[in-house]
């Protein structure tokens, strides 16, 4: 056996949980952390959620990014650099007002799978001939997209709307994702009246969100998204 395949086979397993079940993982090789490392220097953001996307189905068994909201896939991320890196995350935290900026640590373990704020229906009644299937938005589509779902325009903000958009029923008619488009689903959206629209941002604010309360020694912040927690710049 050579070298290498023997340093392979010795590789630790864990396991972590998410909505669909139990999925085991290993942690990422040292070739695999500077490959992220050298996107996230060189990188735009589209560049650094595509290659993390990589990585976790590289790392995460049988894992298929499209399958999990976007929340999971970062928790899965974190799991990730927990067993990889370690489960310690140094912060600087800065709480302006001419404040010195003041050193935190994160316990990574203490984060939990994120979920729905609320149990929402997907099922929206837009008018009554016409109804929405919504799903919750995912890493495989702000990458197919090209959406910076962290800080996104106006622009941005409809598209991700539009790619929460399963299918849609028309009177007797049921349009799935293959029969409509992106743009289809952009102008479905952009032809609605306010209080229609709001129906469906609602169910995206009630997204399961990747997030961390920290509350010690007078100083309390939330971290929320991977962009929160590592600022997509390092992994340590």
């Amino acid at each position: 056996m050579k070298l290498v395949d023997m340093l392979k086979s010795e590789i630790p397993e864990y396991t972590t949980s998410i909505s669909s079940g139990e999925i085991k993982f290993r942690p990422f090789l040292v070739k695999e952390e500077k490959n992220l490392l050298l996107v996230v220097e060189e990188g735009e953001i589209i560049d650094i959620m595509r290659a993390i996307k990589n990585l976790l189905e590289c790392c995460f068994e049988g894992l298929d990014t499209a399958k999990i909201s976007l929340a999971e896939s970062e928790y899965l991320f974190l799991k990730l650099r927990e067993r990889s890196v370690g489960s310690t995350l140094d912060l600087i935290y800065r709480p302006g007002d001419g404040k010195k900026p003041i050193n935190v640590q994160v316990d990574l373990k203490t984060i939990k799978c994120p979920k729905r704020k609320i149990n929402m229906d997907k099922a929206i009644v837009i008018t009554n001939k016409i109804s929405v299937n919504l799903k919750d938005l995912s890493l495989d589509d702000i990458v197919r997209e090209k959406i910076n779902v962290y800080d996104p325009d106006k622009d941005g903000i409809i598209k991700i709307l539009a790619l929460m958009i399963d299918k849609v029923t028309m009177d007797e008619e049921v349009l799935s994702k293959g029969d409509l488009s992106m743009k289809d689903k952009i102008e479905f959206i952009e032809s609605m009246i306010e209080p229609q629209f709001n129906k469906i941002a609602e169910f995206a604010q009630s997204a399961p969100s990747l997030s961390y309360t920290h509350n010690k020694d007078d100083v309390e912040f939330t971290l929320t998204g991977l962009n929160d927690f590592f600022s997509l710049v390092s992994l340590t």
